[in-house]
């Protein structure tokens, strides 16, 4: 009963947030972004919670993979390309007026 309820709410956490962040990409204007923030992170923190049981209950199989030649070259490539977008992202300068406007502007939208 619990794989299938972790089944379907990662199906619809990954719709929810998939869909949120292909539109945010898509239509890059800041007060859409912010419109689609509650749910994109809600269900996002839906998906890591969900995502975690769906590893404990399939711990072997994941495992039996990364013991392959393949599990490992697609571990480590998506590992990489996860820490140089972390690092490009984190390394990126705002200036700080933007960043004191953008905190002003969400304060209104509260």
């Amino acid at each position: 009963m619990i794989r299938k309820l972790v089944s379907i709410g990662m199906l619809f956490s990954l719709l929810a947030v998939g869909t949120s962040g292909v539109m945010m990409f898509i239509i890059e204007k800041p007060s859409f972004t912010q419109q689609m923030h509650p749910p994109h992170k809600l269900f996002g923190l839906l998906m890591v919670l969900l995502s975690t049981v769906h590893i404990y209950y399939n711990r072997k199989p994941l495992f039996s993979y990364l013991k392959e030649k393949t599990g490992i070259v697609v571990a480590s490539v998506l590992f990489v390309v996860l820490v140089v977008l972390y690092g490009v992202g984190l390394n990126k300068s705002i200036p700080s007026e933007l960043d004191r406007t953008y905190i002003e502007i969400m304060k209104k939208a509260k």
